[in-house]
């Protein structure tokens, strides 16, 4: 069902993109002419968590204006890996285990009999619809629904954190980076005071961006897919893959392969995807793949391009401790993508070329 509540141009994911990118729009706006100083990442969970909340769930579901929730869910996050490894993970998981519980509760108490049919997301809906309809009780959809929520977020922020980081700290880049984005940012058709700008304008007129996140995800991805063989199969003369065995293939190992992209694979490279592409599909598995293939993939791409366009385009970026280096990844955690080691001071401030501009976000407000 996530597939075609999700599928490019559908009404759902419609939605929650034009809810998400509001709310992700007004925490930009808020921000004066600066300059202010912020830890990165952190402001990234705390905005991108608070607005997908609230496009999912409505303006007064159970994360609306809850900072405390939100830090359990990033809490919960964090220790992702001891909860799956534990083996009593209650006293071994502590935090993140009581973090769980504490959003699940929460959730109980949304999806009960006072649900908010009016004000919830059409994906939140009929989630909740079908579940119902197959006698899964409220327990198991506030689970799914913590699920659904870390799907949205836990691999998307980081992504977004290196982007923006990628693009910041090489000033040519970024300036190519704006020419692109300068040729696209409209008027909203119902107030020219704010600006808006069109994903599918990006993802067509933007060709350097896209590439820069699509490199960018090859080099963070860390997923593993797992896959079951359901009868013998040879490969070429080498191998024999049996009946019963299970397959793994690490996102890592392929994209770093030099047979697969060439002698620079373990360079990030922002032109790569610019290229004539030599590379079979299937060599790139950021979103898995096959039965595994990620159904949020097209918004999760969607969020990562059109928030960096968003942030560069309103703001400068300095680094108050002269230190422009990216952080070390974090690569012995449970997620598809790496995180930072750890977190970066970013200075930002308008730009004096786009200081009166303020952002609103619908499909349907782009100026003809």
């Amino acid at each position: 069902m996530e597939h075609s509540l999700l599928s490019p141009g559908s009404l759902s994911l419609k939605e929650v993109y034009d809810e998400i990118f509001n709310g992700l729009a007004n925490h930009v706006n808020s921000i004066s002419e600066g300059p202010r100083t912020i830890a990165l990442q952190s402001w990234l969970q705390e905005i991108f968590a608070m607005s997908t909340a609230k496009a999912l769930h409505g303006p007064d579901g159970p994360f609306a204006n809850n900072k405390e929730l939100l830090q359990a869910f990033w809490d919960f996050e964090n220790g992702l890996k001891a909860l799956t490894m534990g083996v009593f993970p209650t006293i071994t998981a502590t935090k993140p285990a009581a973090a769980r519980q504490k959003i699940v509760d929460a959730l109980l108490e949304y999806f009960g009999d006072s649900f908010p049919e009016d004000t919830a997301s059409e994906l939140i809906r009929r989630t909740r619809r079908l579940a119902l309809d197959h006698s899964r009780g409220t327990e198991f959809i506030a689970r799914y629904g913590l699920g659904l929520m870390t799907g949205f977020l836990i691999n998307t922020v980081p992504a977004v954190f290196w982007i923006i980081l990628r693009i910041a700290r090489d000033k040519e880049l970024l300036k190519k980076v704006r020419l692109e984005l300068s040729l696209i940012i409209q008027p909203c058709a119902h107030d020219e005071d704010f600006s808006t700008l069109d994903v599918a304008a990006i993802r067509k007129r933007c060709p350097l961006l896209m590439s820069i996140c699509h490199e960018t995800l090859r080099c963070i991805s860390s997923s593993t897919g797992t896959f079951l063989v359901h009868q013998d199969v040879e490969i070429g003369d080498e191998y024999v893959l049996k009946k019963g065995a299970i397959v793994q293939m690490a996102a890592t190992a392929i994209h770093s392969n030099p047979d697969v992209w060439g002698a620079d694979a373990g360079a990030f490279e922002p032109g790569r995807f610019l290229r004539p592409s030599k590379v079979h599909p299937a060599a790139n598995r950021t979103f898995g793949g096959g039965s595994t293939l990620c159904p949020g993939r097209h918004l999760a791409v969607d969020e990562m391009i059109t928030f960096t366009a968003m942030f560069l385009s309103t703001f400068d970026v300095t680094f108050p401790d002269g230190a422009d280096s990216l952080p070390k990844e974090d690569d012995t955690n449970m997620l598809s993508v790496k995180k930072p080691n750890s977190d970066v001071l970013v200075e930002i401030r308008t730009r004096p070329e786009t200081k009166h501009r303020k952002w609103c976000f619908s499909t349907e407000t782009l100026k003809a």
